[in-house]
């Protein structure tokens, strides 16, 4: 039986509570100060930019960024453009926010395509880049 992501936390934390109740309860204490902390850098965001996702989207002019690698050797783990929104997001208060971390962001938001040329997905993801559409 494979047990699903979300199942195996719930039973490690099942497990953690009745072994040691009080550090499941420090842990959750932590998990909601540390979501009441991303809520604030998020409202901040939200106030200066307008939404969360034209903050994102100003960093690559608001179209995606499609590129045509033929080798995964020539992928790369960072960008330019994932430092500078590492770097703001930093600045603002943003932790565990690196460039590899943020490139792989915009990897999985679709702010960069970095399918390789060969793959049966490039082609697909490149005609949803190239329409127009507003990012708000």
């Amino acid at each position: 039986m494979r047990l699903r992501p979300h199942t195996t936390s719930l039973l490690i934390l099942r497990l953690m509570r009745v072994s040691c109740p009080r550090l499941c309860f420090l842990l959750f204490m932590n998990s909601a100060w540390l979501l009441t902390i991303l809520l604030d850098l998020h409202q901040q965001v939200v106030r200066e930019c307008g939404s969360f996702s034209s903050y994102i989207w100003s960093f690559v002019n608001h179209k995606p960024i499609i590129n045509k690698y033929k080798y995964p050797r020539n992928v790369p783990l960072r960008s330019p453009k994932a430092e500078a929104l590492s770097k703001d997001m930093v600045k603002r208060g943003f932790r565990f926010v690196g460039p590899v971390i943020v490139h792989s962001f915009m990897q999985a938001a679709g702010l960069t395509i970095d399918h390789l040329v060969d793959c049966y997905r490039h082609s697909e993801c490149v005609s949803l880049a190239e329409r127009p559409w507003r990012h708000i």
